[in-house]
């Protein structure tokens, strides 16, 4: 994947991706020494299985001690979000067992909602 440096401010680069050319702030010190504006990169992300997995596993092992520590004990009730706010309470929810192993290409993009029969649709 490539991308251009549009512009530095206060030692931000605004990165430009793609053919779209959607800008990405990145911290200068995260860059190539020596880039300045209309500097072309080559940026590429690979997944580190080994480290989300760990992670996975370290919040997992927290969560059990947690629950030992405190067995008689529910979870806080949590009020309704304001409307706009918060995730959409008719949405999915992730299955129990869902973890960074059991992501697909599928979970990585969801199609846009669709408004339901007779609302209006968002602006």
């Amino acid at each position: 994947m490539k991308a251009v440096i549009d512009r530095i401010e206060n030692h931000v680069a605004v990165l430009l991706f793609g053919e779209e050319e959607v800008p990405v702030n990145v911290p200068l010190h995260l860059l190539p020494r020596h880039v300045h504006e209309g500097t072309w990169l080559s940026v590429g992300f690979e997944i580190d299985s080994a480290t989300t997995t760990e992670q996975f596993r370290r919040n997992k092992s927290l969560l059990e001690r947690l629950k030992r520590k405190n067995p008689g004990r529910t979870a806080p009730r949590q009020t309704d979000p304001a409307p706009g706010e918060g995730p959409d309470p008719d949405g999915p929810a992730p299955g129990p067992g869902h973890s960074p192993e059991d992501a697909t290409s599928e979970d990585r993009s969801l199609p846009p909602e669709e408004p339901a029969p007779g609302s209006t649709p968002p602006p």
